[in-house]
């Protein structure tokens, strides 16, 4: 029996570290076109978002490890719900973060289920029988460990706060931190310059190859797609580009700028003092429009339709 144990563990193993691998080599696989790799990982990456493809990877551990609460504390029911609780809520924390489901609705159910399971098994806590002297002290030291780190996340807010008084970029600036951005954040002169790219590939793109662009984007994309358009709308002073809600002020500075190109546009020649181009400029940009263009070029893999 034992060694059937060890054998179906060993099997588990081996298949969690075949679903790692395979989580990790999606990207490199997805850039490369390699769609019978990609259909091969269906089953951990199809229902969640193509942002947030490793949290089918990071579910499969959940049910094992309920089960292994009640095996670890077979005798003492208010520890098992503890350990419940702990795993079911780390997995909601991560849940409500990262909003991975690609249907929006089934991240807000995926919450409320976890929400009533916590609240189930807390309630349940006080039909459970009395817990012997070593593990209520044992459980007390559990406690004074989770205040102490209660203060330390205040003394950390309190140590944010004061550096927001003299550190102007401390609250969510452009140049934040890695550490209190949580993460690496973009550097602006390689996004400046993906940006200047992404508008020489779409200014020649037809307008109906564009909405079909756009359909093929998740809802997710799309609000995102919105977002930005208005972010960089109101830096640059374009009042057309804000479409989405947004507490931000238009730039005046750059709205300036752009008056000022504008002026020089309409010195260059061939342009006349309204700024409309000359007959054979426009000729020339009209017969470009008919031709069908596509900034990805012909030789691009074909779009898989398994996500």
């Amino acid at each position: 029996m034992f060694f059937l144990g060890v054998i179906l563990l060993a099997g588990l193993i081996s298949f969690y570290a075949l679903a790692v691998f395979g989580t990790v080599h999606a990207p490199r696989a997805a850039k490369k076109g390699q769609a019978g790799f990609l259909q091969c990982i269906c089953f951990l990456i199809a229902r969640f978002r193509v942002d947030f493809w490793w949290y089918g990877t990071l579910v499969l551990p959940r049910g094992l490890m309920l089960s292994l609460s009640i095996v670890l504390a077979a005798d003492y029911p208010y520890v098992q719900m503890l350990l419940i609780v702990f795993i079911i809520l780390t997995y909601m924390v991560v849940q409500l973060i990262v909003w991975p489901w690609k249907l929006p609705a089934l991240n807000l159910f995926d919450g409320l289920v976890s929400v009533c399971l916590i609240m189930m098994m807390s309630t349940m806590g006080a039909f459970t029988p009395e817990l012997p002297p070593e593990l209520r002290e044992s459980l007390t030291s559990v406690s004074l460990g989770i205040m102490v780190m209660l203060q330390v996340v205040v003394v950390f807010m309190v140590g944010v706060t004061v550096m927001a008084m003299f550190y102007r970029h401390a609250l969510g600036g452009a140049k934040e931190s890695v550490i209190l951005a949580l993460g690496r954040v973009p550097h602006t002169e390689i996004l400046a310059q993906k940006l200047g790219h992404f508008g020489a590939s779409l200014k020649d793109l037809p307008h109906l190859e564009m909405v079909r662009v756009l359909e093929n984007l998740s809802v997710y994309d799309l609000r995102m797609t919105n977002n930005v358009m208005t972010a960089v709308g109101a830096e640059i002073g374009d009042a057309s580009l804000m479409i989405a809600s947004r507490v931000s002020l238009m730039s005046q500075s750059s709205r300036k700028s752009l008056d000022s190109l504008q002026k020089e546009r309409e010195a260059e020649p061939g342009v006349d003092s309204e700024g409309k181009q000359s007959q054979e400029q426009a000729h020339e940009i009209a017969e470009t429009a008919e031709k069908p263009a596509r900034p990805w070029g012909d030789d691009a893999p074909p779009q898989t339709t398994w996500l």
